[in-house]
């Protein structure tokens, strides 16, 4: 005998409303779980693509190798830190302090440093083809192997740096003495 379903039929119904809700909003929970703050993060990850790092004071940490291509550093302490061998292509690094920073090998390809203060800073065999150096504090900076080509830099202030070796902004070489 087939017995009729009719007194089980509302919970029924309610049962699979609540399984299909929790299958629809557990990947979203779950997403939001698996993605930590990059900002947060930074320090440790030294990966930080397109962050908003305004500010923020990172003198004297090791953030060699670190990725913030787009990342926004402007007003930002970065004095004596070690950002040898880093990517940040097209960072926003205007006004900050890099005074005595290591950027050894690093990649500035069209960032934006002007009014930054480079002074003592190492940029041997950086990558700075299209930067914008207008206004930056630049004594005692070390250009030596750096790639300046189309960089905008001061050629006075040019004429004073060690630049040995380097691809100056209109594309010769400075052969080394």
């Amino acid at each position: 005998m087939i017995r009729p379903m009719t007194q089980d039929l509302p919970s029924f119904f309610s049962s699979k409303i609540i399984i299909a809700g929790m299958a629809i909003a557990m990947p979203a929970m779950l997403g939001s779980c698996a993605k930590p703050d990059p900002i947060a993060n930074f320090p440790e990850s030294k990966e930080c693509l397109e962050c908003d790092l305004q500010g923020q004071d990172f003198s004297k940490q090791d953030l060699s190798g670190a990725t913030l291509n787009r990342a926004i550093l402007k007003d930002s302490n970065l004095s004596g830190a070690n950002l040898s061998n880093a990517l940040l292509d097209s960072v926003d690094l205007s006004n900050a302090d890099l005074s005595g920073a290591d950027l050894s090998n690093a990649a500035l390809t069209q960032a934006n440093v002007t009014g930054a203060n480079l002074s003592g800073a190492d940029l041997s065999g950086a990558f700075l083809q299209g930067t914008d150096l207008t206004g930056a504090f630049l004594d005692g900076a070390i250009f030596i192997n750096a790639n300046l080509s189309a960089a905008i830099i001061d050629d006075e202030i040019l004429s004073t740096l060690d630049t040995s070796g380097a691809i100056l902004p209109d594309g010769t070489i400075n052969e080394p003495q």
